[in-house]
């Protein structure tokens, strides 16, 4: 089976449905009975787990030793790899509609397979991340996609105000910059990695403002500057035009170098 399963939630907003990662590191959208980090299934609790298609038929088999007492596991570790939780709060009651969750790490890839968990819909506002076609609950991905986008999918808003609150863990901002992009405002707010960041937003009679795939999380990958200056020298020829001499190392993918002039000799 996957590595994750679908918890019904009655305490959930719109009753709704808990994801939670196969090690109970992760959980999303969080809140309801699980607040930020219960990985249990209770008892008489119904689930959901999705099979992987290598094997038939499928059987899930519970021993002794999946039994916990009625104490939370403090010594269970969370993930160390980046991730990104994306939640959709109701502004005026603050209360939490629903949410995802993108994993990255070098054991995952940006296919489809049994890291990923797809979303179950509920009523209400629903909150998933687009992949490929896909509707995703949490969505593991390679630390290769960092130069790549999350498409926030946002399904069955009401005529109200609403706040996204996005949380990057274990993540450095001098590796990646995350920016938000809110495609009908045209805005795009830098996300701060170390805190949560919350953005208002308002759904309207207007048909763009609750277009599903208003909002994207951009990432883009920091890299040094892939040349070393040795020296710049600059000289006036017998024609009296500026001769500009530059030395350089370590010079990767250069195709070409511009030089500009500045029009009133103060401009950088």
């Amino acid at each position: 089976i996957r590595n994750c399963d679908w918890s019904s939630d009655v305490c959930s907003s719109d009753l709704g449905y808990q994801t939670i990662y196969a090690d109970g590191s992760f959980m999303t959208p969080g809140g309801g009975s699980y607040g930020t980090r219960y990985p249990y299934i209770e008892s008489g609790q119904g689930f959901f787990v999705q099979a992987d298609n290598t094997a038939n038929p499928h059987t899930i088999t519970f021993s002794e030793s999946c039994k916990v007492d009625a104490n939370a596991l403090v010594t269970r570790q969370n993930s160390l790899s980046p991730s990104i939780k994306v939640q959709l709060w109701q502004s005026a009651t603050h209360q939490l509609m629903d949410g995802a969750l993108v994993l990255f790490d070098s054991t995952y890839n940006d296919g489809a397979d049994a890291y990923d968990a797809q979303k179950l819909f509920g009523t209400g506002e629903q909150l998933c991340i687009s992949n490929h076609s896909r509707n995703l609950a949490v969505d593991a991905r390679t630390l290769s996609s960092l130069n790549d986008s999350i498409h926030i999918k946002i399904t069955a808003p009401r005529l109200t105000a609403y706040q996204l609150c996005i949380n990057a863990e274990n993540w450095s901002s001098s590796a990646c910059v995350l920016t938000l992009i809110d495609h009908y405002s045209g805005s795009r707010t830098i996300l701060n990695p170390a805190d949560s960041n919350w953005y208002s937003y308002v759904v309207n009679s207007d048909p763009q403002t609750y277009d599903p795939l208003r909002f994207e999380i951009v990432m883009e990958r920091l890299a040094p500057v892939p040349v070393q200056f040795i020296s710049v020298a600059a000289s006036m020829n017998a024609s009296k035009q500026a001769d500009i001499f530059w030395q350089v190392a370590q010079e990767i993918d250069i195709q070409q170098y511009n030089i500009e002039r500045s029009s009133n000799r103060s401009e950088e």
